[in-house]
C-alpha cells in the first residue's frame, strides 16, 4: 500500500526526507561522515525497495540526493520500485553527511574509548564540538612543498549552514510542489532543525533510521512557514516501532492523542498488540479511550490521573525508569503508553525539543509519537512522530 502525505498535494510545498538504506559501515558499526567508502548492504537495498513500494502512486516534482554513493544508490532503488515516471535525481554537495575526517572509518566503540572527551562533547554539546580539518597537506608553491595550515572547525555548525543553503536554493523554485530528498541521518537532522527552528545543541534529539521517512510541509512555500508533519516513519519496513539507537535500556513513552474515533483507537490497539507494555498513564477523562487501546493486552501498572497531576506522574516515572531495564526482559526498555489531550502531548514534546509547539503538526487522530529516555544522564530522543499507525497516511 503506497504512502500518501496527509496534507493534500498542491496546497503546500512538501518535502519528503528519506535516509539511505543500511550501508556496510552501518552494519560494521563504523563512523561514515563524508567518507564514500561504504556501499549498501543487501538488507539496505531491500529496505529501499520497500520504501519505493510504499511511495508508489505519489507524484514527485523533483528528486535531490547527496552525492555519496549510499544515498544515490538508495534513490535509484526507491525510484525503480515506484515504477512510475519521476524526475532525474540531482546530486547536491549541500546534502552531504556531516564531515568528521578524524573519525571516518573508525568504529564507534573505538571512538568512544580513544576520543572520550571529544566524544562526550559531541554527544552533550554538539554545537561546541570542534575537529581539525584533514591532516596537513603538502601544496606546491614556487616549486617547493609547503604544508597547508591545519584549521579547526565546527562540524555541526557547518552542517547547519549546508542545510540553510539547501532551503535557500530549493524552496523558491518548488512552490506548491512535492520534493523527495534522499540523504543522511545527520543531514536530515540539520534540514529539519533549520526548518522548524530547532537549535544545533539539540542535534541528537531527532532519530533518523535507515529508510525512515520524515515529512516537512511549507504552507506558504517559504522556510518560515515550515511544519514537521511526520518524523522517522518506518512501518513500511515491517517495524512496529523504530529500532532504538541508544541501546535497549531506559524508558520509552508511546504518546497517543485522546482525540480520535473509536475505529481509529481500535486500529491503534491492533497496531500496538505486538508491543509489550509495562505501564499505562492516562488522563482521568480519557479512561474509556485508554480501555479501547489496551483491550488486546494489560500492562503491569495502569494509572489514571487528573490534569494537574499528570506532569508530576510523568516526571516521576521518567526519573525512576530512565536507566533501568525491564525485569522480565532486559533486552528492551521499560515501555509505557501515555494517552493524553493535545495540550499535554505538545507540552511533553516541547520539553524534549526545547522549543514551543507551534511548529509541528499533531493533526492525525490516534497517531503515535515515541520518546526514548536512554538513561538518567542522557538527553531524551524523539524516535518518531505522527507514525501512521491508524493507516491514515496510507492510500488503500
Amino acid at each position: 500500500m503506497p504512502l500518501k502525505p496527509e496534507i493534500e498535494l498542491g496546497r503546500s510545498t512538501q518535502v519528503i526526507l528519506i535516509r539511505h538504506g543500511q550501508s556496510t559501515y552501518n552494519a560494521e558499526g563504523k563512523c561514515q561522515g563524508c567518507s564514500d567508502e561504504s556501499d549498501l548492504t543487501e538488507k539496505g537495498r531491500n529496505g529501499m525497495r520497500q520504501t519505493g513500494a510504499a511511495l508508489k502512486g505519489l507524484n514527485l516534482d523533483a528528486v535531490y540526493t547527496s552525492p555519496l554513493r549510499r544515498a544515490q544508490d538508495s534513490a535509484r532503488e526507491i525510484l525503480a520500485a515506484m515504477n512510475t515516471a519521476v524526475p532525474m535525481p540531482q546530486a547536491l554537495d549541500c546534502l552531504k553527511e556531516v564531515d568528521l575526517p578524524a573519525w571516518q572509518g573508525l568504529t564507534h566503540k573505538y571512538i568512544r574509548s580513544q576520543f572520550a572527551e571529544d566524544y562526550r562533547c559531541w554527544k552533550q554539546r554538539p554545537h561546541q564540538f570542534q575537529m581539525l580539518t584533514q591532516a596537513s597537506r603538502l601544496a606546491q608553491v614556487g616549486g617547493l612543498a609547503v604544508a597547508s595550515p591545519v584549521k579547526q572547525y565546527f562540524p555541526i555548525l557547518e552542517l547547519y549552514k549546508q542545510a540553510q543553503q539547501f532551503w535557500q536554493e530549493i524552496l523558491p523554485p518548488h512552490a506548491a510542489k512535492t520534493v523527495l530528498v534522499v540523504a543522511h541521518a545527520g543531514t536530515h537532522r540539520a534540514l529539519i532543525s533549520t526548518a522548524i527552528g530547532l537549535a544545533p545543541e539539540r542535534y541528537h534529539v531527532l532519530q533518523q533510521s535507515n529508510g525512515g521517512i520524515s515529512i516537512l510541509n511549507f504552507p506558504s512555500g517559504c522556510l518560515q512557514s515550515a511544519q514537521l508533519a511526520v518524523l522517522n516513519l518506518t512501518t513500511h519496513l515491517g517495524e512496529v516501532l523504530p529500532k532504538l539507537k541508544e541501546g535497549k535500556q531506559g524508558l520509552r513513552l508511546l504518546l497517543v492523542r485522546s482525540a480520535a474515533t473509536e475505529q481509529q483507537f481500535q486500529k491503534l490497539a491492533q497496531f500496538l498488540k505486538p508491543v509489550p507494555l509495562d505501564f499505562c498513564l492516562s488522563h482521568l477523562a480519557d479512561q474509556e479511550t485508554t480501555e479501547q487501546i489496551l483491550q488486546p493486552q494489560r500492562p503491569t501498572v495502569d494509572l489514571q490521573v487528573l490534569g494537574e497531576d499528570f506532569f508530576d506522574w510523568q516526571q516521576a516515572i521518567s526519573t525512576r525508569c530512565a536507566g533501568a531495564v525491564t525485569r522480565e526482559d532486559p533486552t528492551r526498555p521499560a515501555t509505557g503508553l501515555v494517552v493524553a489531550p493535545d495540550t499535554i502531548t505538545k507540552s511533553m514534546l516541547a520539553q524534549v525539543l526545547g522549543m514551543n509547539s507551534s511548529q509541528w503538526h499533531l493533526e492525525v487522530p490516534g497517531a503515535l509519537t515515541i520518546i526514548h529516555y536512554p538513561s538518567a544522564n542522557s538527553s531524551p530522543v524523539l524516535q518518531a512522530m505522527n507514525i501512521a499507525s491508524t493507516k491514515s497516511l496510507i492510500l488503500e
